[in-house]
């Protein structure tokens, strides 16, 4: 046998599976975002195929620490139900807005909004734990004290959304209107918006 043939190819050892990059992903983009990925890449010295993929690996990273922030605030059982009611809001909104001529969004149409509503019902009413609710929550307590309760859920919605429309700086109103956006806020009662 010769030693060329002995050598194998000429050029750089073969990559290990893991490390090679052999499929191409070919996307449409707006110029200014193909602008602002050249400036990300520029910048941070990557080739603008690393910087996208590096963009997309982050934006699955960022969905994991979604879910682990939720547990953290609200607690394993509750926050699966909250994670329930997005994905079931979202996947209904979207079914039903996909013929919208009022507008891209689902939470804009009145039509999709109704079954996106409907279908977080569903998945609270799903979870409901199993028992009868008490008419009374205090038998022989003051009808005050009932009424009070009866009303609490309703109540503490109001109290929360009052908070958000006048712009309240406790911490969670805060972070709650940050993600709301204005057309949202723009639902709340106008009495209820006046600033600070």
């Amino acid at each position: 046998m010769s030693k060329k043939a002995q050598k194998g190819r000429p050029g750089r050892p073969a990559l290990s599976q893991s490390d090679r990059k052999n499929r191409n992903l070919t996307f449409r983009s707006r110029d200014d975002l193909r602008d602002r990925l050249d400036e990300a890449a520029r910048q941070s010295q990557r080739s603008i195929s690393e910087e996208i993929e590096r963009r997309l690996e982050r934006s699955f990273l960022d969905q994991q620490l979604m879910t682990s922030a939720l547990e953290l605030a609200y607690v394993q059982g509750p926050a699966g139900v909250l994670l329930a009611i997005g994905e079931v809001m979202k996947d209904a909104g979207e079914r039903a807005n996909k013929a919208s001529t009022v507008s891209p969004f689902w939470w804009k149409d009145p039509f999709a909004y109704d079954k996106a509503l409907r279908g977080a019902v569903e998945v609270l009413e799903f979870f409901r734990p199993a028992g009868e609710v008490p008419k009374e929550r205090f038998k022989g307590g003051p009808s005050d004290l009932n009424l009070i309760f009866d009303q609490l859920g309703v109540a503490t919605a109001q109290s929360f959304l009052r908070k958000i429309a006048a712009n309240d700086d406790e911490p969670r109103v805060v972070r709650v209107r940050s993600l709301l956006g204005p057309d949202l806020i723009e639902r709340l009662p106008k009495s209820s918006r006046a600033e600070k």
